[in-house]
């Protein structure tokens, strides 16, 4: 009898692709994905979104949350959900940060991982 395995083992970058194919299918705006391996970060790769609403933001993490789990992608916990001004997805590899603009504006967080590569930039200045 072949055991079968809890999650996918595809590479992060290519998770974090699909990722942002969901969020962007929901309409999540300026959308930055950066690769973080070697930047002694928390996770190997980030998702960093602007929702357009709290109700957007919740859900867009809904949204993310049901596909991983339909995709076998390791889901760990969600943070910030019900205040909605910054919804953070733990996906053990990955780490998705679903913010409103004035919270994305006041972090910064684009700035934070400045030398990381970018996989993906859908920002209106990026």
């Amino acid at each position: 009898m072949q055991a079968t395995r809890k999650y996918v083992t595809l590479p992060t970058e290519e998770k974090v692709l699909h990722i942002a194919e969901w969020i962007l299918e929901k309409k999540g705006t300026d959308l930055l994905v950066l690769d973080l391996s070697g930047q002694q970060a928390l996770a190997e790769a980030t998702c960093i979104v602007t929702a357009t609403s709290l109700r957007h933001g919740q859900g867009l993490a809904d949204y993310v949350m049901d596909q991983c789990a339909a995709h076998k992608f390791e889901r760990l916990r969600v943070e910030g959900h019900t205040v909605g001004q910054w919804i953070l997805l733990d996906l053990n590899d990955i780490i998705v940060h679903i913010l409103q603009p004035e919270s994305r504006s006041l972090y910064r967080l684009d700035d934070l991982w400045a030398d990381a590569r970018v996989i993906m930039d859908k920002r209106k200045d990026g």
